[in-house]
């Protein structure tokens, strides 16, 4: 089985990269892992996305750490055409900053169809479930 790549030139050297898409267990919005090429094998790289669940988001959105082992990341999304950013829509936790990105569920389907496809359906029938009121 082929997997999607691209390539990324980071801080600490060039990588080969691929995309994963799951969702966080505690509120199933959209998380991307990163995997990196090493010495012929798929390995963990970093977690893209950063869940701040008192945070309003789409389906679609997600807020990515673009700083300290992850510096350049941002970049790789938009070379990558994943994401767009989204200009003044920054979450916060403590003192970090993270940017609001706009994921292109398509072009995040290119690298990781199955993972992709599992989170839209996922997400549809959270759409389509009625809330219970609480009593």
């Amino acid at each position: 089985m082929d997997i999607k790549s691209a390539s990324f030139h980071s801080p600490y050297g060039d990588r080969e990269l691929t995309v994963t898409v799951c969702s966080y267990a505690v509120n199933k919005r959209l998380a991307i892992d990163l995997l990196c090429k090493e010495n012929g094998y798929w390995e963990p790289y970093a977690f893209l996305t950063v869940n701040l669940p008192e945070v309003p988001l789409q389906a679609n959105e997600a807020f990515i750490k673009d700083f300290d082992e992850n510096a350049g990341l941002l970049d790789f999304v938009l070379k990558n055409k994943l994401g767009k950013v989204l200009p003044g829509q920054e979450g916060r936790s403590g003192f970090c900053t993270y940017p609001k990105i706009a994921f292109d569920m398509e072009k995040l389907r290119e690298f990781d169809p199955e993972g992709t496809g599992k989170y839209l359906r996922q997400s549809q029938q959270k759409k389509r479930t009625p809330k219970r009121k609480e009593r």
